[in-house]
């Protein structure tokens, strides 16, 4: 018996081939810890080579994760590990990992006593490279083009750009793969998929450019993701559309090398035909930013695109504007795309914008606005008799009308869309139906109702790996389970979980909503101090994003906390400044939550007085919603309480000597105002708002906004 080791198999009669993978790596979403990451081959060897050329180097929880980003890098290769670590003598974790972007220029300096093609990465791969024959050399130029995988059709579309590529391209892969320069990746399709290291893929980089075929590979790389793009997208309502986004998902990294090469080329009708087609990939994988980058960088480029695609884009901009709650972008991508859709006559486009523009209008609380926008939307479509316009308009003019509290008409509009989302097919319409019947059932206290059609939304959204939809569900069914079967665990997790989502997905909206979820559940256990930071985690996101249902829902929350800590005028205040903000956007409050109310303003009623209550809530109804926060705790307890029983007024002193004034502008502060917003609430100017932080920053011995409003939050200061 002989043990060989050999870059190919040598095709001998009673050979057993035994592949030799890369070393094992941590992955992406593990804990990242120094113990946890120590069990890799690929981290362990690199700690080993670390500590003969640099003994003093140790591994911390705090370095854990960048190593392990070293090592991947490296595509956990044992030589190009050894070479890395070398440089740790010189290099710090953060920089080493910096320099990895031109891993072939830094892995070099291997030990003299190893063959000259071990001494570096790039001649250990060019000496492979180089015993391919001249079709095999060409074939990995080409190959090295996709960005973490292809398929054999794949590549056949990429090689077909050469009229003279004489080889055939599944006996060229094979050949690649017994040479070591390729991996097969393991998948449950039928359909091989295939890559190459990405330290070897920098190689074939390399030489494409040096061959002067960069253009055309890169070129016909792009037309084929153009074309399955497109292709995808006309089967994404299908029934099939959860495979159909699975196989987006495995071509994530080609998608952002083929819109850099068309931007960079300035290809600018196929960058936007490309966006366009992938719009509803990045809602549901919730890639919002991504998207909505790549789309503005493509439009604001001095190079215009036909007035039709042009259009497309700029809705599908405005759409990735309003669910990140950037309302100023989406109205102005959404206007300039009506006026070219006008000019074309395309009434079909014109509908599209208007319900963008009326999910804009109900998030900012203008229910009325929204209403003629639907209604508007729903005759164009039906004009058209289009099926899927008609379906969305039905849908969203009944989640209009469930916050304006006319729950009978907006169950009837839902219902029918419901049913016409069923009858066609679409799979993918019916989750967001099925979520708002479950807030008109939710509204009105049928918590079990609720609870069944979010489970059967979750699971299509779950089928269709549909993250924000997902999300959604989730954060949506832990308020359900709080209220319906009281179980604040089960409760704060399903929320936790969503919000984990939202904030990979940059849903600001989505992630303000979770914070009030969580602040219910702390308010349910009576944990005041965690439901007032969750509380103004969400507010300070919803004056950004400006949802005025969910503020004014937010304030009679504070005032429920208010009132608990016997602080009934500032209670009121809130209670009376929501009351004015619900009226200006005529939506009641929902049945579910008018008894809680109503105890609510009677206990402050009862503990001020008719007189005093009558004062104050006055004063309430005349300010702005952030003027009653603005006045929270400005009084103490005591002195609340001599408004009605003239008791004698307590000087309020508060931890580390900040004086009244300073607490003043340390609350303001944590509510996310800045320098000059602060001083126009204290009719102060910005230097002496400045000065006072730098007082407080001193007196507590901390140096930034975010140390001194933790602060104020462990200390009741807010």
């Amino acid at each position: 018996k002989a043990l060989v080791t050999s870059r190919t198999a040598l095709r001998l009669q009673g050979e057993y081939e035994f592949p030799v993978l890369p070393l094992t790596l941590p992955g992406p979403k593990e804990l990242q810890d120094a113990e946890g990451i120590t069990q890799y081959s690929a981290v362990a060897l690199f700690l080993r080579c670390v500590s003969a050329s640099n003994p003093g180097f140790s591994l911390t929880d705090e370095n854990a994760a960048i190593i392990a980003d070293i090592c991947t890098h490296l595509d956990g290769m044992p030589l190009a590990i050894e070479l890395a670590a070398a440089r740790m003598k010189y290099l710090s974790p953060k920089m080493l990992l910096v320099r990895l972007q031109h891993r072939l220029d830094l892995l070099t300096g291997g030990m003299r006593n190893l063959p000259p093609r071990q001494q570096t990465i790039r001649h250990t791969i060019k000496w492979s490279y180089d015993l391919l024959g001249y079709h095999e050399q060409r074939l990995f130029r080409c190959l090295s083009v996709f960005v973490g995988g292809f398929s054999l059709k794949a590549a056949k579309a990429v090689c077909d750009a050469f009229d003279d590529m004489s080889i055939d391209i599944f006996d060229g892969v094979t050949t690649l793969l017994e040479n070591s320069l390729l991996q097969s990746v393991k998948q449950e399709e039928d359909e091989p998929r295939f890559r190459l290291l990405e330290t070897i893929r920098e190689f074939g980089l390399e030489c494409m450019a040096g061959s002067e075929e960069q253009e055309c590979i890169k070129n016909a790389h792009a037309s084929y993701i153009l074309s399955l793009v497109e292709e995808t997208s006309l089967e994404s309502k299908s029934a099939e559309q959860g495979q159909w986004l699975s196989r987006l998902e495995q071509e994530h990294d080609n998608l952002r090398a083929a819109f850099n090469w068309l931007i960079e080329r300035e290809e600018l009708e196929k960058a936007l035909r490309l966006g366009c087609a992938l719009h509803w990939f990045w809602e549901m994988h919730g890639d919002l930013s991504e998207g909505r980058q790549w789309l503005e960088k493509a439009l604001g480029s001095n190079r215009r695109a036909s007035e039709p695609i042009r259009a497309r884009a700029l809705s599908i901009a405005g759409e990735l504007a309003y669910m990140q709650g950037a309302y100023d972008r989406t109205e102005v991508h959404c206007r300039d795309s009506i006026v070219l859709f006008q000019e074309l006559g395309d009434r079909h486009g014109i509908a599209m914008n208007l319900n963008i523009l009326g999910f804009m209008e109900r998030s900012r609380g203008r229910y009325e606005a929204a209403n003629a926008l639907r209604e508007e939307s729903l005759v164009l479509f039906g004009e058209q008799e289009d099926q899927e316009g008609i379906i969305h308009s039905l849908i969203l003019l009944g989640s209009v009308l469930t916050y304006q509290g006319q729950y009978a008409r907006a169950s009837m509009l839902v219902d029918e869309g419901l049913a016409k989302a069923r009858q066609w097919g679409y799979k993918y319409v019916i989750g967001d139906a099925l979520n708002i019947a479950a807030t008109i059932a939710f509204f009105q206290g049928q918590y079990a109702t609720a609870r069944c059609m979010i489970e059967e939304s979750l699971t299509l959204h779950s089928t269709f790996k549909d993250q924000r939809g997902r999300a959604y569900d989730l954060s949506f069914l832990g308020q359900i389970t709080l209220l319906f079967e009281r179980n604040h665990s089960v409760a704060q997790a399903l929320i936790e979980d969503a919000l984990t989502i939202l904030k990979e997905l940059g849903d600001q909206r989505g992630i303000a909503k979770a914070y009030y979820r969580l602040g219910c559940v702390a308010l349910a256990k009576d944990d005041f101090k965690e439901a007032r930071t969750s509380y103004m985690q969400s507010l300070a996101i919803l004056w950004e994003v400006e949802d005025t249902w969910l503020i004014a829902a937010v304030m009679e929350k504070f005032a429920q906390i208010a009132l608990a800590q016997e602080r009934a005028v500032w209670a009121a205040r809130l209670c009376a400044a929501a009351e004015v903000l619900r009226e200006a956007m005529g939506v009641p409050l929902p049945p579910i939550e008018g008894a809680n109310y109503e105890h609510t303003v009677s206990s402050i009623r009862t503990q001020l007085g008719e007189g005093v209550f009558a004062t104050v809530w006055a004063e309430g109804r005349a300010m702005t919603p952030r003027q009653a926060f603005a006045t929270r705790e400005l009084v103490s307890v005591q002195q609340e309480y001599s408004m009605t029983q003239s008791v004698p007024k307590v000087i309020q002193t508060y931890p580390m000597g900040v004086t009244a004034r300073e607490v003043d502008v340390l609350r303001l502060v944590a509510e996310g105002l800045t320098d000059v917003q602060v001083a126009e609430k204290l009719v102060l100017s910005p230097r002496t708002i400045s000065s006072h932080l730098r007082s407080i920053y001193n007196k507590l011995g901390v140096n930034s906004r975010a140390a001194a409003t933790r602060f104020a939050f462990e200390n009741h200061l807010v």
